[in-house]
C-alpha cells in the first residue's frame, strides 16, 4: 500500500542534487599590467563556460574623469595602447536570462593597501567562476601592488633658489609625467602671513615681495579623482642647521616617481 501512494511517488521524483545558487563578493589582487588580450580571453571563457554566451559590457573610467561606456575589445585595446597612464577603473558585467550575474571591477591606481580587484557573482557555479577569474588575472596577495610613497629630503642653497627655475621644472613634470595637471603653490613668511592656492605667476610676485623673508614655499600637483599627489616643499628657516627641501610623491608608479625625483635633482642642481 505504501509504495502505491501517488503523493509519495511524486515527492520522491522531484528530489534533485542540483547545486544551489550562491551570491558572493570577493576581493582579490590583480596585475595592473595585465594585457587587454588576457582580459578579453577571460570574458570569452566565462561567457561560453558559465553564462550561456551572455555578452559582457565593459565600462572604463579614466583619471581625468572620462567615462567610456559599452566598450568592445578593439576599443579596450586602443585605450590600453594610447591612454595606459590614465586608466583608473574598469568595470565588466554580464547577466543571463535565468538571473546569473558576474560583475568584475579592476582598479589601476589603488592608493590604499588591499585588494585592487573585486568580483560579485550570483550563480550556481559561483565558486568555479571565481576560480577562473583568479587563474587568469589574480596574483598572490603577498606581492606588493602599491609602491610606497617616495619621500626625499635634501639640503638646498636659498641664495641660488629661483622661482623661475622651479616653474620650468614643474611645467616639465606636468607635461611629461603627470597628465598636464596644473600645479598650485603655497608661501608663508614669519609673522603668520601665508598665501595658498597660488598660481606660479602669483608665486613669483609674492616671492619677490618677501624675498629674504620667506619661511616656507611649496608647490604641488594633485589628481583629484584618484588622490595621487606630488608635493615639493622648501623650508628656508628650519630648525635644523641648514635649509632643507622635501619631495613627497604618491603616484602609483615607482618608475615615474624615480624619474620625477631625478629630474628635480638634475634641473635644480641638488
Amino acid at each position: 500500500m505504501y509504495a502505491k501512494n501517488p503523493r509519495h511517488i511524486l515527492l520522491h521524483s522531484e528530489f534533485t542534487y542540483a547545486r544551489p545558487t550562491l551570491s558572493l563578493t570577493d576581493g582579490f589582487y590583480f596585475n595592473t599590467h595585465t594585457a587587454p588580450e588576457t582580459l578579453v580571453m577571460l570574458l570569452n571563457r566565462l561567457s561560453e563556460t558559465f553564462l550561456n554566451k551572455a555578452w559582457f559590457r565593459m565600462q572604463l573610467e579614466t583619471t581625468d574623469g572620462d567615462f567610456h561606456l559599452n566598450l568592445d575589445p578593439a576599443e579596450l585595446k586602443f585605450m590600453y595602447k594610447y591612454r595606459r597612464d590614465t586608466l583608473f577603473m574598469l568595470y565588466m558585467d554580464a547577466i543571463t536570462s535565468d538571473g546569473q550575474w558576474v560583475n568584475i571591477r579592476l582598479s589601476f591606481h589603488p592608493l590604499e593597501q588591499g585588494p585592487n580587484g573585486e568580483a560579485e557573482i550570483t550563480s550556481h557555479q559561483a565558486e568555479d567562476i571565481l576560480q577562473m577569474i583568479h587563474d587568469h588575472i589574480g596574483i598572490p596577495p603577498h606581492e606588493k601592488i602599491i609602491p610606497a610613497a617616495l619621500v626625499q629630503r635634501f639640503p638646498f642653497d636659498p641664495e641660488s633658489f629661483s622661482v623661475e627655475l622651479l616653474t620650468d621644472v614643474f611645467e616639465e613634470i606636468s607635461r611629461n609625467y603627470l597628465h598636464r595637471i596644473p600645479p598650485v603653490a603655497f608661501l608663508s613668511v614669519p609673522g603668520g602671513v601665508s598665501y595658498t592656492g597660488l598660481s606660479f605667476y602669483q608665486l613669483g610676485k609674492k616671492f619677490s615681495l618677501y624675498e629674504g623673508r620667506v619661511a616656507i614655499l611649496s608647490a604641488g600637483i594633485t589628481k583629484v579623482v584618484t588622490g595621487q599627489t606630488l608635493s615639493l616643499m622648501f623650508e628656508f628657516c628650519p630648525h635644523e642647521t641648514q635649509p632643507v627641501g622635501t619631495l613627497n610623491m604618491i603616484w602609483g608608479d615607482t618608475r615615474k616617481q624615480d624619474a620625477v625625483w631625478q629630474l628635480i635633482r638634475r634641473r635644480m642642481n641638488l
